[in-house]
């Protein structure tokens, strides 16, 4: 799967951005004061096949691609933190870094700085700018933007220094920044451009093959068990990191929206082979599948818990290689929607959304070995005092916490598997209209989606996870 391998000292502050507007899809630049410009083209650096459409299609219908808050001054500050020879600002771009199906929950901008050192060379440096939307998807909580903040403030940077004290360093996610000099009153994250360093993502349609799969496994084990001390050491975490995309407040949303496209989904799936044999569990699981994930939200203390990354697919790992095309590392992203709570939450998500077709079952329980073997390892190293599970303790807490895994068959495994343009929009797919069917038709019938529900279910059905009143803490 590897593709290929302080302040500045200008006397007025520039303004990056600000006041312009995408025209056309076109137009490669569009000057503004002190000669910055927005780049609306996409990216010029290759992309994996099928992420989306060209982010250029999107511009111009974005009003305020740019925050108002946002100048180019600002980042002199960042630069300097990391070029101490940092002598001032030359230009900048900027361009939108995501593609429909990539991103629902933020903008994300790509900002390039091409800053002059004290040596008179120069160098271009290259960050990504995640700032809340002006509308957001209703389903999502109200707080994803404050829970990823903290994630990258507080727990990030703390997780890392537990494998520095113990001798051997882990990084987990592209390194962060905050601007110190003005008062933004708005949510935003700046951070590295991975990118720039030669990281990538794989393609979401094909999936993970087996060394992507370990290689994530284990940065997701060492992120658990960091968790697991870093609790121990510091006390609970907050109660914002005990809900995340599904709670008592998201339920009824969820509910009606999937209320329009249930219909659509069974009479696709009921045409697929061997259906026949879990048809009633499906629809069944259907209808309490969104209380049954309320449910086991809840905090058991007597179970082994862990800050849950909650978002781990594929869009969300990326990896740096070396010149041999080995994996030299691995990186988790967007924090939005962390949880403490059972690993099965990331194990499933995780296994089920991401992985190669030929893997996804077959090596099912080779793969939760793995991450067991790497949590206790990573535990250990850590000093940990708690309670770790046996590898038998942990497959009775993936069967206890068995919703995730028909959960994710049905989302997200069908974002990572359709093929996204630029007309493609959540929403819509959960809407009532004609436009809103025939998305559905494409989405749920696709010859990807398929092949991976007529594998998956079946395992599911003979591990007994489809059955209703099999799912422990659901009352009917």
């Amino acid at each position: 799967m590897k593709k290929k391998k302080n302040q500045s000292k200008q006397q007025q502050p520039q303004q990056l951005w600000r006041g312009s507007q995408a025209k056309s899809i076109d137009t490669t630049t569009i000057n503004v004061q002190n000669k910055l410009a927005v780049k609306i083209t996409p990216s010029p650096r290759p992309s994996p096949p099928h992420t989306a459409a060209p982010a250029g299609a999107a511009v111009e219908k974005d009003n305020k691609l740019v925050p108002e808050w946002l100048n180019a001054s600002d980042f002199a500050e960042i630069v300097a933190s990391t070029e101490p020879t940092f002598d001032k600002i030359l230009s900048s771009t900027l361009e939108l870094a995501t593609k429909p199906g990539d991103n629902y929950a933020s903008t994300v901008l790509k900002v390039d700085i091409n800053v002059q050192l004290k040596d008179f060379s120069s160098k271009t440096k290259s960050y990504i700018v995640k700032v809340k939307p002006s509308q957001a998807l209703e389903f999502l909580p109200h707080n994803l933007f404050s829970k990823e903040i903290e994630v990258y403030a507080n727990y990030i940077a703390a997780f890392e220094k537990l494998y520095t004290d113990a001798g051997q360093p882990v990084q987990f996610s592209p390194r962060s920044y905050r601007l110190h000099k003005k008062d933004v009153q708005v949510e935003y994250l700046i951070l590295d451009n991975l990118k720039a360093i030669g990281f990538e993502l794989c393609d979401r349609m094909k999936g993970l093959d087996l060394e992507h799969t370990k290689h994530t496994l284990k940065k997701l084990a060492q992120w658990h068990a960091a968790s697991i001390k870093y609790k121990e050491l510091k006390g609970p975490y907050p109660e914002k990191f005990n809900n995340g995309l599904y709670s008592e407040q998201t339920a009824p949303i969820i509910k009606a929206m999937l209320a329009t496209c249930k219909k659509s989904f069974l009479e696709i799936v009921s045409q697929f082979d061997s259906i026949n044999e879990f048809k009633d569990k499906v629809n069944n699981l259907f209808e309490v599948y969104v209380d049954s994930i309320v449910e086991d939200a809840k905090i058991d203390d007597n179970d082994f818990n862990v800050l849950n990354h909650g978002d781990a697919w594929i869009n969300n790992i990326m990896f740096q290689y070396h010149n041999d095309g080995q994996i030299k590392e691995t990186y988790l992203l967007d924090h939005q929607i962390g949880k403490y709570g059972s690993p099965a939450q990331d194990l499933y998500f995780f296994l089920m959304s991401s992985t190669q077709l030929d893997i996804k079952v077959e090596k099912f329980d080779y793969f939760i070995r793995w991450y067991h073997e790497n949590l206790v390892e990573s535990a250990k190293l850590l000093n940990y005092n708690g309670f770790v599970p046996t590898l038998k303790e942990l497959q009775i807490i993936l069967l206890k916490h068995s919703i995730f895994g028909p959960v994710t068959v049905w989302n997200p495994l069908f974002i990572c598997l359709i093929d996204t343009n630029e007309d493609f929009k959540v929403d819509l797919l959960m809407s009532d209209s004609p436009a809103a069917e025939a998305l559905r038709k494409t989405t749920f019938g696709n010859e990807r989606y398929k092949a991976h529900f007529e594998l998956v279910m079946p395992w599911l059905n003979n591990r007994g996870l489809l059955n209703v009143d099999n799912i422990p803490k659901l009352q009917k």
